[in-house]
C-alpha cells in the first residue's frame, strides 16, 4: 500500500546520505513507522556512489511522504542547508543515515515544543548501539535551557545531532549550518539558536545512535573536532561581547584566527590528553569481547593516572578555556 504525500506537514524529517546503503533498511523504516503521521521525510543524497539512491527510490514507491533531493557531493552542512530550504514543516527533525528513531520520537518532541512557545530546539536522551545494533549504553542529557547552554559553552555532553528537533523559521533566520567548521557545525548552530530562543531536551530515550570505527578515523585523533568546537564557542563569546564573528570574516582573516586558535588549543593540551582519549577509543573499538575491552581500557587508565584524572575532571566540569581565549583574541585584535 502506498502512503500518500502530506500536503501541509507539521514536521519535516531531514536525513543526509552519502554511501549509506548498509544502514538505510534500518534507518528509513524507523522514520516511516512513527506514531505521529503528519510529516514529510526529506532525504538528501549527497553524491553517493553506491546503491543509496536506488534504495531510497524503492521506499518512495511505498511511501510518498519521502522527498528525494539529489546533489553532487559537497558535504553534510551543504546537504542539510538544502534540506532546510526545501522543508515545508514548521519543525525539522534531524536523523543521520546510520541512526534510528524510536516510534514515539516525533510525537514526544512536538508535545514538548507545544508546552513552551519560547522553545526553538528540542533534543532527547539516546541509546548508543554498536555496528550490529547491539545496545552499548543509554545517555541522559540536561533538560533546561541554562544547563544546555552551559554544556555547549564548556564543550560537555549535549543531545546528539540525530535527536535535534528545531523550528524551521528559527534555523533559517540564523543562516543554517556553517561549513567552515564541519566537525562542529551542529554546536555552532545550537549556540546561535540559543541567542534567539530557548533550548530544551526531553528526558526520554528517543533515538539510537550507532557507534562504529568509521566515525573516529581520519580526524587527527579528535583534534579537528576539538578545534572546530572551540572555534564555535569562542565565536559565540565574541558575538556576545559585541565583537565581529570570525566565522563571518574573509577567508584570510578567518584562517588567521583558526591558526592562532589551533596553536592555543595545542598548547593547552601539551600533556597529550587528546592522544589518551584516542587510545581509549581505539582500545574500545578494536576489541570485540567485553572482557578484552575492559582489560585493554584498565591497562590504559591505571597506566596513566594523571591523564585519567584530567579526563574525568573535563568530563564533569568541561572546558573553561574558550571564554579566556575569546578575551585573549579581543586583546590581540585591539593591539594590532
Amino acid at each position: 500500500m502506498n502512503v500518500k504525500k502530506i500536503n501541509n506537514p507539521v514536521i519535516s524529517v531531514l536525513m543526509s546520505c552519502y554511501n549509506a546503503e548498509k544502514w538505510l533498511h534500518s534507518s528509513i523504516p524507523s522514520v516511516l513507522n512513527q506514531t505521529f503521521f503528519d510529516f514529510e521525510f526529506i532525504i538528501v543524497n549527497d553524491g553517493s556512489t553506491d546503491s543509496t539512491i536506488n534504495i531510497i527510490k524503492n521506499y518512495i514507491d511505498i511511501d510518498s511522504r519521502i522527498i528525494l533531493l539529489n546533489k553532487i557531493n559537497t558535504g553534510l552542512a551543504d546537504s542539510l542547508n538544502a534540506g532546510i530550504q526545501a522543508s515545508r514543516g514548521e519543525w525539522i527533525a534531524r536523523i543521520d543515515a546510520d541512526d534510528l528513531c524510536e516510534p514515539n520520537r516525533l510525537k514526544s518532541q512536538l508535545i514538548a515544543s507545544i508546552k513552551n512557545d519560547k522553545v526553538i530546539f528540542v533534543g532527547s536522551n539516546l541509546l548508543k548501539i554498536d555496528l550490529d545494533g547491539i545496545a552499548i549504553k543509554s545517555v541522559n542529557f540536561p533538560t533546561s535551557h541554562s544547563h544546555l547552554v552551559r554544556n555547549l559553552t564548556t564543550i560537555r555532553k549535549f543531545p546528539a545531532h540525530s535527536s535535534a528537533f528545531y523550528r524551521t523559521t528559527a534555523v533559517r533566520s540564523v543562516g543554517g549550518y556553517r561549513k567552515r567548521i564541519n566537525r562542529a557545525e551542529d554546536r555552532d548552530l545550537w549556540l546561535r539558536l540559543s541567542e534567539i530562543g530557548e533550548l530544551a531536551s526531553v528526558p526520554e530515550l528517543l533515538v539510537q545512535l550507532r557507534e562504529h570505527p568509521e566515525q573516529i578515523s581520519g580526524d587527527g585523533g579528535g583534534r579537528v573536532q576539538t578545534l572546530d568546537s572551540t572555534i564555535a564557542v569562542v565565536s559565540y563569546y565574541l558575538r556576545r561581547s559585541g565583537c565581529k564573528d570570525p566565522l563571518n570574516d574573509s577567508d584570510e582573516l578567518f584562517n588567521e584566527f583558526k591558526a592562532w586558535l589551533g596553536k592555543e588549543v595545542d598548547r593547552l593540551d601539551a600533556n597529550g590528553l587528546k592522544s589518551f582519549r584516542r587510545n581509549l577509543r581505539h582500545a574500545f573499538y578494536s576489541n570485540k569481547s567485553l572482557h578484552q575491552r575492559f582489560f585493554s581500557l584498565m591497562i590504559l587508565i591505571f597506566g596513566n593516572p594523571i591523564l585519567s584524572i584530567r579526563m574525568i575532571h573535563q568530563n564533569i566540569f568541561g572546558f573553561n578555556y574558550p571564554k579566556t581565549l575569546a578575551l585573549k583574541w579581543q586583546r590581540r585584535v585591539i593591539t594590532k
